[in-house]
């Protein structure tokens, strides 16, 4: 967020207003209909942290704190970065493959709605306490934001939230398979114990017999049956 609102003040700065113009914006890194093609792959990063107005950077950064919050709590600030660089570059890589005319595009929209995409798969995932109503407003403001004004780039939001759900499931994935393992590693540990157990069993069965005599010490019934329940305990 921070590193957002620098960026576009620093545009907003060097225009000399509470807005960028579109020359500003396309040397500052904003994304544009060759620049996949002229293998400029930063600026499926660099377009995020633009902006054209204050308005528009308010907008986004109300957005990021509103929904990243919930995400952020849920998932920790690592795996939140991963989704929301994954949002914003695949945003602008799904946005770049609807445009068909020349295009230029910036803001944080396309991370954002992939916030929104992921808090969506943890709700359906059963792992987020939201209302349904949650997100049948944000996701349907978005949407009426996304096509009722021709500026915005309605194919960023589409992919981005799209990479922000996908991104969120398959680390979920990731976190599942990570528990398998671990959980295999302690039983194999558990197992690895087992022969100190039976050691200890073929001791005591060793002194078993009632009456039997080793040292002057007489081992009886009682003291076999706590060695007994001495290696089961130890089997544990």
């Amino acid at each position: 967020m921070t590193v957002t609102v620098l960026a576009s003040g620093f545009c907003f700065i060097q225009a000399g207003g509470p807005s960028a113009p579109a020359e500003l914006l396309y040397r500052s890194g904003g994304m544009y209909s060759a620049a996949i093609a002229r293998h400029e792959y930063w600026r499926l990063v660099a377009y995020g942290f633009l902006h054209v107005n204050f308005v528009h950077l308010t907008v986004n950064m109300l957005c990021l704190v509103l929904w990243g919050g919930h995400l952020e709590k849920r998932v920790g600030p690592a795996y939140f970065l991963i989704i929301y660089l994954c949002a914003m570059v695949f945003g602008a890589v799904i946005g770049n493959g609807i445009h068909s005319t020349p295009y230029l595009t910036v803001g944080a929209s396309g991370a954002t709605s992939g916030i929104l995409g992921a808090l969506l798969c943890l709700w359906i995932l059963g792992k987020l306490d939201l209302r349904f109503d949650f997100f049948a407003i944000n996701i349907g403001l978005n949407i009426a934001f996304a096509f009722g004004n021709s500026r915005i780039d309605w194919g960023v939001h589409l992919g981005g939230f799209a990479a922000g759900l996908i991104a969120c499931a398959l680390l979920d994935l990731v976190e599942k398979a990570n528990a398998w393992a671990s959980l295999q590693v302690s039983r194999s540990r558990e197992g690895q114990s087992h022969p100190a157990c039976l050691c200890h069993c073929a001791l005591g069965l060793e002194h078993s017999g009632p009456g039997h005599r080793r040292g002057g010490f007489r081992l009886g019934s009682d003291d076999h049956h706590r060695g007994r329940m001495l290696c089961r305990r130890e089997a544990g």
